[in-house]
């Protein structure tokens, strides 16, 4: 306004203006991690004085995550990992590498298809409240007939074995003839059910499995029937990994040298992810 002045400063971190008296003046220099300025605008011989501070935060490129060597053991004996240390305040995370995963987490509420890497789409029967993806989970309510979710035809040929988990919940208060029912074909035979794939009634939550699976292609089928507007059914984390068993865990996911326990019989594949 008139007879206004206006200044940029530095409160915290670093920085250099292009023009310190210019509002969307543009900033060099920054420091790693919160840079806070503050524009003060000035008025009169007193002066009468109005501020505002902005953070600005820089994040460090991480080194380049390096997960440490192959390594053959005799047994099922825990071994040690042996990958680079996160830098720049970036933080590593080891996880189970799969071939095919659907998560639900890239995708937007009401999703009903994906067409992406991990294809996959549902059916719908009867008047069904909904059947997509809510809060990165898949979610069903109210269906008044069959819903069927169903994985794209994944290729599973050059695996000795594979092993498939998802997990299960439900919310309400189910009867009898309310269900989830979780199964896979294998070269597109008939539909088998996972262990603990089929729940009807209350159940809380479980994870349905299949072990040891081998073949040239593979499909996971989910159906669910609710009729009730406070009978929700839900899955997530569909997964399908090298090997038969249940998956091996870490001491500590974060720890780039961590030791890993109930390996798989045969190959085990892990991934160290260094994000900043």
């Amino acid at each position: 306004g008139n007879g206004e002045t206006g200044l940029w400063t530095v409160v915290s971190g670093s920085g250099t203006f292009d023009n310190n008296t210019d509002p969307n003046t543009g900033v060099s220099g920054l420091a790693a991690g919160p840079n806070v300025f503050r524009w003060t605008i000035s008025r009169g011989a007193i002066p009468c004085t109005s501020s505002a501070d902005i953070t600005i935060t820089r994040d460090l490129t991480p080194a380049a995550a390096n997960a440490g060597p192959d390594q053959d053991i005799c047994s099922s004996t825990p071994t040690t990992l042996a990958a680079n240390a996160a830098t720049n305040g970036g933080t590593g995370t080891w996880t189970i590498s799969s071939i095919w995963l659907e998560d639900f987490d890239d995708l937007a509420d009401g999703t009903t298809v994906d067409n992406g890497a991990t294809a996959w789409s549902r059916t719908v029967a009867g008047g069904t409240d909904w059947a997509e993806v809510r809060s990165n989970v898949f979610e069903a309510r109210d269906t008044d007939g069959e819903v069927v979710w169903s994985s794209e035809v994944i290729n599973i040929a050059a695996y000795t074995a594979v092993s498939i988990s998802l997990d299960m919940s439900e919310a309400g208060s189910m009867e009898g003839d309310d269900y989830i029912r979780a199964s896979y074909k294998l070269d597109g035979g008939a539909e088998v059910a996972l262990t603990n794939g089929w729940q009807s009634d209350d159940f809380g939550s479980v994870t349905a499995t299949a072990y040891g699976l081998s073949g040239g292609t593979l499909q996971i089928i989910v159906r669910i029937d609710n009729n009730s507007n406070s009978e929700y059914h839900r899955f997530d984390n569909v997964k399908i990994v090298e090997g038969s068993g249940p998956d091996p865990v870490f001491a500590n996911p974060n720890d780039p040298t961590t030791t890993v326990s109930g390996l798989r019989a045969g190959v085990n594949r892990f991934t160290w992810t260094i994000t900043s």
